[in-house]
């Protein structure tokens, strides 16, 4: 009896069980509907830059799609033209111009249905635009330094030309032609210049295909200068306090015997038997530096030598320089208050010139002195003695001019 209960509880079991399948299969059911297809008409995937530019498909016209394109700018979404079943998609200059990889999807229903990649290569049936750039503008001869063109080679659009696009580079130095072949990399190409031994200027020249740049040059200057000599023109050995001495260098030249810049700046020192050090200077103008500094005043040894500071030096002269005024006399007027001083008589036995400096130096008791300058006139010095009424009269009183000493006392 419990047998037959059993078996009736599992039929009615699997009955119910196959009436909820089929029910669940009846439910899940949907209709049929077909997503829409879209064909590629155009297909070509590379363009030059510049060139109008156009997408084509095919697909449902009564949907609505749009084209999406990315580059290295940004995103840009179309509209298409519709002719029956036919979806045309112009392309924009801001896509069209710019030279590299652009990316396409067609969307329609927030979906991409179609994708692809349009490669966009620079515009160079145009002409190149040949940008270049050469520094520094001045170098050193020898291999103290050197100068570098870099050229940024691009198409009409600023797009720049493809790694490896040939570029030449051509230089020209006293008549003399050099060129050699490189490639772009990297977008730009640069190569150095090497500077010469001579002094002058290299013009530089870059070109890509038939494209040249625009002249540029660098300036070969000489070196530092070598060691040089000197001398001295003078129009008499006498120490009149008056007559110009010049001292001249030889051409100073670099290394490469290349003459130094004008400007050079060379300095002259003089030593005196007395010690007295002087300096002056002068600067180079094709090579050869003129100074010019006035007689002593008195006899004296000068010791003359010059020095580029820090780089060459010159030789060392020896001058000599004797007085220049004879023996003068000195006398006291009828009235013995003026002092009377001349004539003053020169080395050819003529008066000295006006304004000639005549030193008196005063001694008083207790080691005082006063010292006063006259200047001749006409050969001639007068002291007025009047000075020292209601004064102390001095001790001694000592007259030189031009290094002639004479001594009294009042």
């Amino acid at each position: 009896m419990w047998e037959i209960q059993n078996s009736g509880i599992v039929a009615v079991l699997a009955v119910i069980l196959g009436v909820l399948v089929a029910s669940c299969n009846t439910d899940t059911q949907s209709p049929d509907v077909s997503a829409p297809v879209f064909q590629r008409l155009d297909t070509a995937d590379v363009m030059i830059a510049g060139d109008p530019g156009q997408l084509a498909f095919l697909g449902p016209d009564d949907i609505d799609v749009y084209l999406q394109l990315n580059n290295s700018y940004g995103s840009v979404f179309l509209s298409p033209k519709r002719s029956d079943s036919e979806l045309e998609f112009s392309l924009p200059d801001p896509i069209t111009k710019v030279a590299g990889q652009c990316t396409w999807k067609l969307i329609h229903d927030n979906q991409v249905v179609l994708n692809g990649d349009l490669s966009i290569l620079p515009q160079t049936g145009a002409g190149i635009i040949m940008e270049s750039y050469l520094g520094p503008k001045d170098i050193i001869a020898g291999d103290s330094g050197k100068a570098m063109v870099v050229s940024f080679p691009t198409d009409p659009f600023d797009n720049p030309l493809k790694d490896g696009t040939p570029i030449r580079i051509e230089e020209r130095f006293k008549g003399a032609t050099e060129s050699v072949i490189d490639s772009i990399h990297e977008l730009i190409n640069w190569q150095y210049i090497e500077p010469k031994t001579a002094s002058g200027r290299i013009f530089v020249k870059t070109m890509a295909e038939n494209s040249p740049s625009i002249e540029m040059y660098t300036d070969v200057g000489s070196g530092a200068g070598t060691d040089f000599e000197i001398n001295a023109e003078r129009n008499h050995d006498f120490a009149d306090g008056n007559q110009v001495l010049r001292l001249r260098t030889s051409m100073i030249k670099d290394r490469f015997e290349n003459t130094v810049a004008d400007g050079t700046m060379v300095t002259f020192h003089i030593q005196s038997s007395e010690g007295a050090s002087l300096y002056t200077n002068a600067t180079t103008l094709n090579g050869v530096a003129v100074a010019k500094i006035v007689h002593p005043e008195a006899e004296t040894r000068w010791k003359i030598s010059a020095f580029i500071a820090g780089v060459a030096t010159g030789n060392t002269l020896e001058l000599y320089f004797t007085s220049a005024v004879e023996e003068f006399p000195i006398s006291f007027s009828d009235e013995g208050q003026i002092l009377l001083i001349g004539p003053v008589m020169g080395f050819m036995g003529q008066l000295v010139p006006d304004f000639t400096p005549v030193e008196i130096t005063l001694n008083f008791e207790e080691g005082k002195k006063d010292i006063l300058t006259l200047y001749t006139r006409a050969g001639h010095a007068r002291f007025d003695a009047n000075t020292f009424l209601n004064k102390t009269l001095p001790t001694h009183i000592e007259i030189r001019i031009l290094g002639r000493t004479k001594t009294f006392n009042p």
